[in-house]
């Protein structure tokens, strides 16, 4: 067979599995002691029978395990593969990656006028490539794993899909690889946009609609409304469109063939491109719910006609500054009142977004206790009286803070916080 301009002699023929094989592969099952003349349907992992092949190179090349002899091994038994699965339709069958190809002995061969004299084994493969053997890793349960595995919350999509790329990647699936990431990041921004939109009131229908245009329009005209910011025009951006987005097309219209330097180049871009638009609607996110319930709040007590000496502190009608610190798993927001306009703004809240503790839980930072991997929504406002007047004590510094996780934050809607003010106001004036 040729490969790459060279002509190999390629030899292959079924081995079924021996009680006394001295090297099993992975996957190899104890029940099974031997094997003949039968076989397993889609049988990937060799459980009863495998394929030997032996390869004679019409070149010499070095017998060391380099890089040069495994790409010549794997290209040939790839090649052999490939055909092989066409010819038969036996569409189950997929190539080797390099770290899969392992189990083999190299031999060199001299000719002379007597014949082929072939030399003793000179190297041998019996680990799979790689990084080689490490320490085995152990570590507690992260504590994202234990929320999802108590609560039976649905794993996000978008964040399995980045996965599968990555996985893809080690197999060296790289087209696939790429349309997993792109994937990833189309449904990421489907989503964002349609929770917006929901959160707004929107029926079902009329969100439908506007999930409708392509994904550039959807990314030019929607993607800033529930991001507060434009995409476009950001490094991410721009990494995302020539590295992800046209390779993409590149696949999925011309069949282009990706290599491992581009499609690493992808995922880069992919999981950048993700984390822009994850943080981005997650801080959005938090400012649409306080302003919705602080309109709320000023909407009820006007209509109750309460007077703002009725309410404590941080139920008052008056100008707020709220300071919103971004860390792993969540949000610390401390409401503060601001009658002198330490801000200057012109609206009744402004937000002052922290984002220099990111690399802390909402645990560490706000020493909050909580499940490991909740999905944890806490709130607290202190509520002081005079004992002689009944009159509310003003709190020295904050007068209300939440502690909400990234999963809460993203589940609370408008109508959400709507119903928490009006639920707060009618215990109040009670």
């Amino acid at each position: 067979m040729r490969v790459r301009g060279k002509d190999f002699e390629v030899g292959f023929k079924r081995t079924y599995r021996q009680r006394d094989d001295e090297i099993p592969n992975p996957g190899w099952s104890p029940g099974i002691s031997e094997a003949s003349n039968v076989e397993i349907p889609y049988d990937t992992q060799g459980l009863v029978a495998y394929t030997a092949v032996e390869i004679v190179f019409p070149m010499y090349v070095e017998p060391d395990l380099d890089d040069e002899l495994q790409g010549w091994i794997q290209a040939v038994i790839n090649r052999l593969i490939e055909v092989y699965r066409f010819a038969t339709e036996e569409f189950h069958v997929k190539g080797l990656s390099l770290r899969e190809l392992w189990e083999y002995e190299v031999q060199t061969m001299d000719h002379t006028d007597e014949g082929i004299d072939p030399s003793e084994i000179v190297a041998q493969r019996v680990a799979p490539l790689g990084e080689g053997v490490r320490l085995a890793r152990t570590a507690p349960m992260p504590d994202a794993a234990k929320g999802y595995l108590s609560e039976e919350r649905d794993l996000p999509l978008t964040q399995t899909l980045y996965l599968n790329a990555r996985r893809e990647m080690l197999q060296e699936n790289y087209r696939i690889a790429v349309l997993e990431a792109e994937t990833a990041f189309e449904v990421l921004v489907s989503q964002s946009i349609a929770r917006y939109y929901r959160n707004k009131g929107l029926p079902d229908a009329e969100v439908e609609n506007k999930l409708k245009p392509s994904l550039k329009n959807l990314i030019k005209d929607h993607l800033p409304k529930c991001c507060g910011s434009k995409f476009e025009g950001t490094p991410q951006h721009a990494a995302w469109e020539s590295d992800l987005y046209e390779v993409r097309n590149a696949v999925v219209h011309r069949g282009a063939a990706v290599d491992a330097t581009k499609a690493q180049e992808t995922l880069d871009a992919a999981q950048d491109a993700l984390r822009w638009v994850e943080v981005m609607v997650l801080r959005v996110a938090v400012t649409d719910y306080y302003k919705a319930y602080y309109a709320e709040l000023r909407r009820e007590a006007s209509k109750a006609g309460l007077k703002p000496t009725d309410l404590p502190h941080f139920l008052r009608r008056h100008k707020r500054w709220i300071e919103v610190v971004e860390c792993q798993d969540g949000y610390v927001i401390s409401h503060h009142a601001d009658p002198d306009n330490v801000e200057g703004t012109s609206t009744p809240e402004a937000f002052v977004l922290v984002t220099g503790r990111r690399h802390m839980t909402v645990s560490e930072f706000a020493q909050i206790d909580y499940a490991p991997g909740a999905a944890f929504l806490l709130y607290f406002a202190p509520v002081v009286q005079d004992e002689k007047t009944g009159e509310f004590v003003e709190p020295d510094g904050w007068e209300r803070k939440d502690a909400v996780s990234n999963v809460r934050i993203l589940q609370r809607t408008m109508e959400d916080a709507r119903e928490e003010a009006r639920k707060l106001l009618s215990a109040a004036a009670s």
